[in-house]
């Protein structure tokens, strides 16, 4: 992905993010192998949407693309992103850096790789204001807004707290530090890319109800990572269901969780706990998520699928509007001939 900036003319209702066809791929010694692969959504102004799906299905690889963060030996192959009408595979390194930080934050998963042990918080986050053009401003206005910041995400005693190390935080409030830093310049986008996963449920429960509370508050729309359906649930509007590097439903959370559509889904919400099924035996999905070296021809999904027919294997499906969502499965495409098509039964699973 190479060339100049496109830029989008029109209205104002141009989304905050949105994703076209994008392609990724990792360089290694047994080749080019294919992490992200026509992969399209949107994020509206102060909108939350989640990105679900298993281990190994490309999400955190998606978070990192979005910003052009991927390791040396990762390359946007193909596709757009676009924030804000700009593509930000065309933008200029002076470009990208005044993207990453003021219009778009990411929080990583996990806070004590991100922070350095060797700095205390307020020094980290005072180098964060002063990475974005505040040398101007004296070193007492940078550690009030430090202490605002701190203060903002619910860190007591903010004050004192800005000469601590990250060692003398807990987990949940490293995570929430690190919500600070990436809200420090107001961005109009919060990537958050599996920000629970290492906390018990309480500190779960606190942080989501924080980026409801940062949504509400400020509209900063929100990209939620997780592999995690409960999580989705709790603060998302809308919910991208990812497999294989490849979004395959997309749609209201609702809608979604009440009747989903993708064998996949279907599947992957079959495996949640409920009160319902108590003393039943849960779900499973059988198999794995398929290797990058060994990606299997058609439907990714189709060696774990019990609806899977001859096109499955023979040919990818698209990604197509179905109503007022979007999915990858032959189930419904209408450009295939019924006798040709798998077919599902309401409320069937994966075995």
């Amino acid at each position: 992905m190479t060339g100049p900036p496109v830029s989008i003319e029109g209205p104002v209702t141009v989304p905050l993010l949105r994703v076209e066809d994008l392609e990724v791929v990792y360089y290694t010694e047994a080749g080019a192998l294919p992490a992200l692969s026509d992969v399209s959504f949107e994020v509206g102004r102060g909108e939350i949407v989640g990105v679900v799906g298993e281990s190994g299905c490309g999400k955190s690889t998606l978070g990192a693309a979005l910003l052009r963060l991927l390791p040396p030996n990762g390359a946007l192959a193909g596709g757009h992103v676009f924030v804000e009408g700009r593509d930000v595979a065309g933008l200029s390194r002076g470009e990208l850096r005044s993207l990453r930080g003021r219009t778009v934050s990411m929080v990583f998963q996990d806070p004590l790789t991100s922070l350095n042990p060797t700095f205390t918080i307020g020094q980290q986050m005072i180098a964060a204001q002063r990475a974005h053009a505040r040398d101007h401003e004296s070193k007492s206005e940078l550690r009030r807004r430090v202490a605002e910041a701190l203060t903002r995400v619910g860190i007591p005693d903010a004050a004192q707290r800005i000469d601590s190390h990250p060692h003398e935080f807990s987990g949940g409030m490293r995570q929430r530090v690190m919500i600070a830093i990436a809200l420090l310049h107001e961005p109009s986008l919060l990537i958050a890319d599996e920000i629970t996963s290492a906390l018990d449920v309480t500190l779960e429960a606190q942080i989501l109800k924080l980026l409801a509370e940062i949504n509400q508050t400020h509209g900063t729309a929100i990209l939620l990572i997780s592999h995690n359906l409960g999580v989705i649930a709790e603060v998302c509007k809308r919910v991208v269901v990812m497999y294989a590097g490849r979004t395959v439903e997309e749609g209201d959370v609702m809608s979604i969780f009440d009747d989903p559509l993708h064998p996949y889904t279907r599947a992957l919400l079959a495996a949640v706990p409920s009160r319902e099924q108590r003393g039943v035996v849960l779900a499973a999905i059988p198999g794995r998520v398929p290797s990058l070296l060994a990606l299997p021809v058609g439907c990714k999904f189709a060696d774990r699928c019990n609806h899977a027919r001859d096109v499955c294997r023979e040919r990818e499906p698209a990604f197509l509007a179905h109503g007022e969502r979007r999915i990858r499965c032959f189930i419904y495409d209408d450009g295939l001939a019924r006798a040709d098509r798998p077919v599902a039964t309401p409320g069937t699973v994966a075995p």
